[in-house]
């Protein structure tokens, strides 16, 4: 497959997953703070807590597979696109162009090579069990690395 495709499917992942967080950070602002508004920076750290937290929610119950993923991707840019109000700030060119500059950026660390000595030992194994299966209560018992 050609590369240049695949860089530019990542980077359309990338910039929508900076918006779905910002949808995420926009619901929990709009129930939050009511009218009040916070900075972006502020609005997209609330969308990262709220991935988190359902995140981890979701894992007690189903795997954190590629379904679950894209179901979470639209439904938070859902959630940006349907909370507008007339309070509601709008995102202006300049904002636009550092997001996606912000997802360029990110985007780049996909296609460097970063093992470290433990990437194998516990890094990819969790992120395995993540994926493939519900949190296995008692993990931990069977390997610390896995705890």
């Amino acid at each position: 497959m050609n590369i240049w495709l695949i860089r530019t499917f990542i980077l359309i992942w990338y910039t929508a997953w900076i918006f779905a967080l910002l949808g995420f950070g926009r619901f929990i602002e709009k129930k939050t703070a009511g009218d009040r508004r916070f900075p972006l920076a502020v609005t997209g750290l609330l969308g990262i807590l709220c991935l988190a937290l359902l995140g981890n929610l979701l894992n007690f119950f189903l795997p954190l597979n590629s379904i679950i993923s894209t179901l979470i991707l639209l439904t938070g840019l859902a959630l940006f696109l349907l909370i507008r109000n007339k309070n509601s700030r709008a995102l202006d060119p300049g904002t636009i162009v550092i997001l996606v500059l912000l997802a360029i950026y990110t985007s780049l660390f996909i296609f460097s090579r970063v093992w470290l000595y433990d990437t194998g030992l516990y890094h990819l194994p969790t992120i395995n069990w993540l994926k493939s299966a519900p949190v296995p209560f008692g993990l931990g018992n069977l390997h610390f690395r896995l705890g």
